[in-house]
């Protein structure tokens, strides 16, 4: 029998487990992720979530409210960041959660608040939080103070965009929170990233903090190429005035200056110096009309 209900549904999922195999062999890297998922299990028992099914080494439960997930989210992330499942070994995890109506049926959840939070699990770097701008708003003060706002994604099957919310944790001098947090540092930021992609130029400051890189017309710089993910890169002015590249793409994004030489991300992120090339999808080349410069402008007095 199946029965419509609120529930925060949460995704838990060992990030690189696939390399773990090709280096540990099958049965060490079962020991080791079979331990961890154990390890995520207890903990969602702990604060009255339910274990619905493991997905290879992803966990899916849910919680009767957004503020138990979040909770759950952050003792997730601080029990397994110290947590070695065999000597040597400390596994990282990715966490997505959202709230929202769904159908529940034999032991299992259907609906779109599951989809969204798969979603919101896949767009995680390993040993982040991830979840909605809706999800937030039911959680209390404490939480949303430790949240810091993203960029917006295109979810399919939603009309709208859905606004990227990360929880943060552990010890504040390892948060890179924006925000009140650090009030006396944001509010003397004199320094800009500057994207050049033909005609056009961007800011990214204090005061417009982030932008985003993709295909479709939602992102702030647009480029058209079927190597370049709907929603391909996400840029972002962090405390301290330092200026961050994230990948999210199927395809990665190249990256080109002197400190670096030239790179390679792929759903990992690169503090940017300097000038340089940010090139999603492809290697940048001279006549590339793909390629963004990009710039680093402090004010002098």
């Amino acid at each position: 029998m199946e029965t419509r209900t609120e529930l925060a549904i949460l995704f838990a999922d060992i990030a690189g487990s696939t390399q773990l195999y090709e280096q540990l062999g099958d049965v060490k890297a079962r020991e080791a992720t079979s331990r961890c998922l154990d390890l995520i299990s207890s903990t969602i028992v702990r604060f009255q979530g339910d274990v619905i099914k493991s997905i290879g080494d992803e966990v899916m439960c849910t919680f009767p409210n957004g503020e138990q997930a979040g909770k759950a989210a952050v003792a997730i992330q601080e029990t397994t960041c110290d947590f070695h499942p065999i000597p040597g070994l400390n596994l990282r995890v990715r966490i997505g959660f959202h709230l929202g109506q769904v159908i529940a049926e034999t032991g299992d959840v259907f609906g779109d608040a599951v989809n969204l939070a798969a979603r919101l699990t896949s767009l995680a770097k390993p040993g982040q939080i991830l979840t909605s701008q809706e999800t937030l708003e039911q959680m209390n003060e404490e939480l949303r103070l430790s949240a810091r706002q993203l960029t917006d994604t295109q979810v399919k099957g939603k009309s709208r965009a859905v606004q990227l919310i990360e929880l943060t944790w552990g010890e504040v001098s390892d948060l890179t929170i924006t925000g009140t947090s650090f009030p006396s540092l944001l509010q003397t930021s004199r320094c800009s990233l500057k994207l050049f992609f033909g005609e056009e130029e961007h800011i990214i400051n204090l005061q417009s903090p982030t932008a985003t890189i993709g295909r479709v017309e939602d992102n702030t710089v647009v480029v058209n190429n079927p190597m370049i993910s709907r929603h391909h890169a996400r840029l972002e002015h962090r405390p301290g005035d330092s200026f961050f590249l994230i990948d999210l793409s199927t395809n990665g994004t190249y990256v080109q200056n002197e400190k670096v030489g030239d790179l390679f991300l792929h759903r990992n992120e690169l503090l940017l110096e300097g000038s340089g090339l940010i090139s999603p999808g492809n290697k940048p080349t001279e006549d590339s009309t793909t390629t963004i410069r990009y710039l680093i402008d402090t004010e002098q007095d």
